[in-house]
């Protein structure tokens, strides 16, 4: 027989105990400890989920950090924007003729005039959005971004079916068979070079894009008039590669473009 007396969590004082139980005891307390180390810390002394990804993905931001590459002071302000938006709706407010042609349903709204709207109002910073979404500045750009000033509508001819572009909807190869009409406002004596890109194309390398399309020397919207630097090659994402994006931009030139003969 041995007396333990021990101060843990299985107090026993001056008890008489078979030696059997005595070494299961120590074996159960063993076994207690193991598991608390294995488990760590308790919850509400470790990290949480949230903060080691926070951890892990952190970027010094003396090194990591967004420059802007594209023209200078065009970047929108919201306050200007709010601000209009403001004035808008309380000439709206004091216009009779146009409460009461609300309260019979016959305003009329003009999307064209919409798009006009959106074109020089939100297009640029909402362009911008879309493109860090889908991580299109990251994979060609790195750490750079700018702010679309020129509004590109691509339509792609499936059959007798138009399939437009919408800055992130779903097209399948079978769709995108043909070079797309691409139509966007410019002056008539600027030129262009149209490019359209696949970030997720390459066969060779990874974090390599594929060209599909390089068109120079357009002469204001004119793509036709412009010189075709490279053909246009239909998408053909390999089996089991996923979604692919295809990323069209313009550019504007002050000098013609030097295209190989």
């Amino acid at each position: 027989m041995i007396t333990l007396y021990t101060s843990n969590r299985y107090l026993l004082l001056g008890s008489t105990i078979p030696e059997v139980i005595f070494k299961r005891f120590i074996k159960g307390e063993r076994r207690f400890k193991n598991v608390r180390v294995q488990r760590g810390v308790p919850p509400h002394l470790g990290r949480t989920l949230e903060q080691k990804i926070a951890d892990a993905n952190y970027k010094d931001p003396a090194i990591h950090y967004k420059v802007n590459i594209g023209f200078a002071g065009c970047s929108q302000s919201k306050r200007g924007f709010i601000k209009q938006q403001k004035e808008h709706l309380q000439n709206a407010k004091l216009d009779l003729e146009l409460e009461k042609k609300a309260r019979h349903n016959k305003i009329s709204v003009s999307m064209e005039e919409v798009t006009k709207d959106w074109l020089v109002e939100s297009a640029p910073e909402h362009v911008k959005l879309a493109a860090e979404h889908y991580g299109v500045f990251q994979d060609l750009f790195g750490d750079a971004f700018f702010y679309p000033q020129v509004g590109l509508d691509v339509v792609f001819r499936d059959g007798d079916a138009l399939v437009p572009v919408c800055r992130g909807n779903t097209l399948k190869p079978q769709q995108a068979l043909a070079a797309p009409e691409v139509v966007f406002a410019s002056d008539p004596d600027s030129l262009w070079t149209l490019a359209v890109t696949n970030p997720d194309g390459s066969l060779y390398e990874e974090h390599k894009e594929c060209l599909h399309w390089l068109i120079g020397n357009i002469p204001g919207s004119s793509i036709s008039k412009g010189e075709t630097v490279v053909e246009y090659v239909q998408p053909f994402p390999a089996r089991g590669t996923g979604y692919q994006r295809l990323c069209s931009s313009s550019t504007s030139r002050r000098t013609r473009l030097i295209t190989p003969t």
